[in-house]
């Protein structure tokens, strides 16, 4: 069933809006935050704060928001259902082509080489490959945020709140993550959330506008043709 273009953007906000609401009002505070300190003092407030503890969670967290973690996800989606492992796929390509784009127009400098140039030394924690180029915006943001906005979409529909809210928590932490091992700054972080939700919202908007992408073979995943096998023997 095809929906016009106005019913087709309240039905794709709502099976998200819990997650998308959370986000804007997530990122309104982080816009005040920017507003009331300059990127110098929200980064290295953080920076020297680090712990040992909070360095091993981090360093390890931080991977969720790497696109092998997207393609890896749309593999294991293709068993349950090939519209889902669709959305994640394409998703993923429209805010990665956006995001990197932005990276290499601007080619600002990560907090490695900007404070660097400035004479200020910064914490970095051992066994972190630092990079010093492309900071703006975040691409694990990117993921991370684009992920969330996607897993909400396709399962949170029971117990909304908390799954919606778990999820934006753990995006949040991972774009934390870039800030705390010295990949990104603050405005990094919030253009990476920023870029992920809507690129998102916007790609899933369009698929659902799409004829092809209801078509009813893709409610199905490989487990389904298994057993349709499996029943055939």
């Amino acid at each position: 069933l095809i929906m016009n273009t106005k019913t087709t953007f309240i039905y794709t906000w709502k099976r998200c809006k819990i997650f998308l609401i959370a986000t804007i009002l997530l990122l309104m505070s982080g816009i005040l935050l920017q507003i009331r300190f300059n990127k110098d003092d929200l980064f290295l407030f953080i920076n020297h704060r680090h712990c040992l503890s909070v360095n091993n969670y981090l360093r390890y967290l931080t991977h969720l928001g790497d696109g092998l973690m997207m393609i890896a996800i749309a593999i294991a989606m293709t068993f349950f259902s090939y519209r889902n492992a669709l959305t994640v796929a394409i998703c993923y390509a429209t805010t990665s082509i956006v995001a990197q784009i932005i990276k290499h127009i601007l080619h600002a400098p990560r907090p490695i080489q900007y404070f660097k140039d400035k004479g200020i030394s910064i914490q970095l924690i051992e066994g972190i490959k630092t990079h010093h180029w492309n900071s703006f915006p975040s691409g694990h943001t990117t993921t991370a945020f684009a992920l969330g906005l996607i897993v909400s979409y396709c399962y949170c529909q029971r117990k909304p709140f908390f799954s919606n809210i778990g999820l934006l928590i753990i995006a949040s932490l991972i774009g934390f993550s870039r800030i705390y091992l010295a990949q990104h700054f603050f405005e990094d972080v919030l253009g990476g959330a920023s870029i992920g939700v809507i690129i998102s919202f916007l790609t899933i908007y369009g698929l659902n506008k799409s004829q092809w992408f209801h078509k009813h073979w893709l409610n199905k995943g490989l487990i389904h043709q298994f057993k349709i096998r499996s029943n055939g023997k």
